[in-house]
């Protein structure tokens, strides 16, 4: 049953969504939660795209066919929905037929060879699985919706009350929550969630702390303070046109900290937006702002008042080796590489060294081990050949603020195209996969992840600093029928 569970987990980080009918079931200090504000095409979604699970699993294969055959029960428009009440873990699916689900469940128990009971709770019957560690999965339905309840050993029945919708909290979450969080990260409003860092400590705290105990964990909420929330949602999900765009956001409350994370931002070329390539990808970091961003940093946590003696230490400096690297390879702002041909007859490739002072990373790297043989490089911005094998020559060459190793006609033009670009501050990450189906043919990729990635065409994610903490961004082009 626990595959059932981490299932129907998997597929609520992917579809996100929740009815506003259920909001009064809801506790207003849930930890986490996934919902929505418009309908969604739920059973369309699920069924169209196979996206029964991130990775192959008898359970989740199961799943996928009686979706496919339509036996899941599951309403045309909804969304699963998740939330906690307490200690416990709540899943709300929309039915259209009880029935459908009903048989659902127990031909589930026959295939993954599981037993349930038959319990009740206040009138009403539900089904029981017993799991490790006295946790257990409880599973009840009516002709609405069909609820999943994950119990721990601290779940009280006050909780699996108002977890199985018998009674609701003593305040409920509310739309205009969802509504502000929409607007302040221009979310589309039909997948909107959050996780409330505060709160989810607050379930691991030790039941009897000693002073010290108390001592920590308060300055434990101290620090989780300044990054209080992650919120996520979908700034574009139209599965006519095949595209699911989101966006999660690690909240930063204290602006000072969000412009030190800002600082360390590295630069990216133009050239790995290019929907041409086969894949782009990028890693940026301002070498030179680290040293300054540590300082701060520092300087701001010895200003916070902490009352345990394990947080009351003073911070440690940036040790030396670290401070050594960073002056020899000052000026660095990222590294990226673009991949057009992977063809050793063909190869059409660029690696791309972004920095202030690209001859003396050059010399610095001459000094290494390297796998390719490098001539001196000239100043004036020429390239020299270098031979990586046998079949394939490429050139090696300074071009304008980019050190750059390139093969092929495409990655030679992006090349010339360099020594006029100048650096910027982009972010810490950018991927760009043009056509994930090719990609995954030419490189060895874990076959669970190709089955999570069998319903994407194309995609292209990026982690940098926004307005209001650390973005991670991704544009998804889905397969159609």
């Amino acid at each position: 049953m626990k595959k059932l569970f981490t299932t129907l987990l998997f597929l609520i980080c992917l579809q996100l969504g929740a009815e506003t009918a259920n909001f009064e079931h809801i506790p207003a200090d849930t930890a986490f939660f996934s919902g929505g504000l418009e309908p969604f095409p739920l059973k369309e979604y699920m069924t169209r795209y196979n996206f029964n699970s991130g990775f192959s699993s008898p359970a989740s294969d199961f799943i996928n066919e009686q979706l496919k055959n339509d036996q899941l029960g599951i309403r045309d428009n909804g969304y699963l929905t998740l939330y906690n009440v307490g200690y416990s873990v709540v899943i709300r699916i929309p039915l259209q037929s009880e029935e459908l689900f009903r048989r659902f469940l127990q031909k589930f128990e026959k295939e993954m060879q599981i037993v349930g009971t038959d319990q009740t709770l206040e009138n009403l019957s539900y089904k029981s699985y017993p799991l490790e560690n006295e946790i257990a999965i409880f599973v009840t339905s009516n002709a609405e919706v069909a609820t999943i309840v994950l119990a721990t050993p601290y779940s009280t029945q006050e909780e699996l009350l108002i977890a199985f919708g018998i009674e609701k909290p003593a305040v409920s979450l509310t739309p205009q929550t969802l509504e502000s969080i929409a607007e302040k990260y221009e979310f589309d409003r039909k997948a909107i969630g959050f996780v409330d860092h505060l709160q989810v400590f607050e379930r691991f705290k030790t039941k009897q702390p000693t002073l010290e105990d108390e001592a920590i964990e308060k300055d434990i909420a101290t620090l989780i303070a300044l990054f209080p929330r992650t919120v996520f949602g979908s700034t574009m999900l139209d599965l006519g046109k095949g595209r699911v765009n989101s966006k999660v956001c690690l909240e930063f409350k204290e602006k000072k900290i969000l412009d030190i994370f800002a600082s360390l931002q590295g630069s990216f070329p133009k050239h790995l937006l290019d929907r041409s390539a086969l894949i782009t990808t990028g890693l940026g970091l301002d070498l030179n702002q680290l040293i300054p961003a540590y300082k701060e940093l520092v300087s701001f946590i010895r200003e916070m008042k902490f009352e345990s003696a394990l947080f009351s230490r003073d911070p440690e400096e940036m040790p030396a080796e670290m401070i050594q690297t960073v002056a020899m390879l000052d000026g660095f702002k990222g590294s990226s590489i673009a991949i057009f041909s992977s063809d050793p007859e063909n190869m059409d490739a660029i690696f791309t060294v972004s920095t202030e002072n690209p001859l003396q990373l050059a010399q610095v790297m001459s000094m290494m081990p390297m796998p390719i043989a490098i001539n001196e490089i000239p100043e004036d911005g020429d390239s020299v050949e270098v031979q990586l094998d046998e079949k394939i020559t490429g050139q090696y060459g300074i071009k304008g603020k980019h050190l750059v190793l390139y093969f092929g006609k495409e990655s030679a033009n992006i090349a010339e195209a360099l020594k006029t670009e100048s650096l910027n501050k982009e972010g810490f990450l950018f991927l760009n996969v043009t056509d994930v189906d090719h990609l995954s043919s030419l490189y060895p990729i874990d076959e669970n992840m190709i089955h999570a990635l069998r319903a994407i065409k194309s995609m292209e994610v990026s982690l940098s600093m926004g307005e209001h903490g650390l973005d991670f961004s991704s544009q998804t082009v889905l397969k159609q029928k």
